[in-house]
């Protein structure tokens, strides 16, 4: 698992404490591209979040971000690896029947804040590409 939680600061606020508390997420991890490659999990994330407000409690993390936070490390998926990031196992489920990946394991999990999230991951996965007309 990986932790990562900024530096609390004293004047943190009751609700930024709890953002700033490490929780355990479940982390749905696929080759880069494999989940974002043709726009439909960005849909899905959008819609989400117009429903629920705020983030929906999804997140993507961006290859970048992956390979930051260590996941993912080890034999199976390839080098350069994309993931997205939830507080229910029922909804990674989902996610992984829809758009594959990997959950099982001690990959599946990481000690994150809702802060680090929020800064880090909020953006919306890549959008399709646009078809090429000749």
């Amino acid at each position: 698992m990986t932790q990562v939680s900024p530096p609390a600061t004293a004047t943190a606020t009751a609700a930024a404490v709890s953002a700033d508390a490490p929780q355990t997420w479940h982390v749905l991890l696929a080759p880069a591209g494999d989940l974002s490659g043709d726009g439909q999990l960005r849909e899905l994330i959008r819609e989400r979040r117009e429903r629920q407000g705020g983030t929906g409690a999804i997140w993507y993390l961006q290859p970048r971000l992956v390979a930051d936070l260590g996941l993912g490390q080890g034999p199976g998926l390839g080098e350069e690896l994309e993931a997205v990031v939830t507080p229910a196992a029922s909804v990674l489920t989902w996610l992984q029947l829809r758009f594959g990946g990997r959950a099982a394991g001690p990959l599946s999990q990481a000690r994150l804040t809702t802060a680090w999230l929020d800064a880090e991951a909020g953006a919306l996965p890549p959008g399709a590409p646009l078809p090429r007309v000749s």
